[in-house]
Formats: structure tokens, sequence, C-alpha cells
């Protein structure tokens, strides 16, 4: 599982610069590419802020410069977030433990409830009956 660390040792590799600071709506984060910039917001709890600056060093690692806007952007930075932040291993193993409500899994693996959505979507092979 990735931690903070690792992700800010990420973006100073990728020479990004992450700031916290009050986002206005339900804006979690964004990548400003021009600056080589990641915005959080400050009101994130761990997780969220966790799984928001891994999405977000996605768009940097690509330079995304319409990471809202391009579907085909979000769609592959999702998916590559999922993969980042959920081992096939521990997914399952969380399964098998705490059955398969969304919240509990996202509990048990820290990470949000969009994550193990965007994981089942993306990632997840279906066990066959």
């Amino acid at each position: 599982m990735l931690r903070f660390d690792s992700l800010y040792d990420e973006a100073a590799r990728l020479g990004v610069r992450v700031e916290e600071r009050r986002l206005s709506g339900s804006v979690c984060g964004y990548y400003y590419d021009a600056c080589k910039l990641i915005l959080l917001d400050e009101r994130l709890a761990d997780h969220q802020r966790l799984c928001t600056l891994c999405h977000e060093l996605v768009h940097a690692e690509y330079r995304d410069i319409s990471c809202g806007c391009d579907l085909r952007f979000e769609t592959r930075t999702r998916r590559i977030t999922a993969s980042k932040l959920i081992s096939d291993v521990d997914y399952k193993l969380a399964e098998a433990m705490y059955g398969t409500d969304v919240w509990l899994l996202s509990e048990a693996l820290g990470v949000t409830c969009d994550v193990i959505q965007d994981y089942r979507s993306f990632l997840s092979t279906p066990v066959l009956v």
C-alpha cells in the first residue's frame, strides 16, 4: 500500500509542488500543469488526502492539462490510482473478511469509496462460481 512519504517522493521526482489550501465546492484536489502544482483541499481526512494526492500525481505524470474535462484522461487516471492504492491480495482478503460492502472495504483498505468502486470497475476479475 502506498504511503504519503512515497507519494511526496514521487512529486519531488516529477518536479511537482504540493500545497494545501481551502478549495471551493466539492473539489478535493487539482493539478495545474503550467505551474507543476498540485493543490489539495486542507479539509480532507487522511485517507481522502492519500487518494487525492495519488490521483493528482497520475495527472502530473501524464502532464494532463484538462484533467476534469476529458473523460479519457479521467478514466485512465482513476484506473491507475486504484491500481496503485489497492493490491489484488489486499482486496481479496478484505472482501473475505468484510464482504462486499463498499464502505467497510474502504475503511479496511484505507481508501475512499470511489477508489473501491474504481477498483471494481476497472481492475477486479470477477470470481466465477
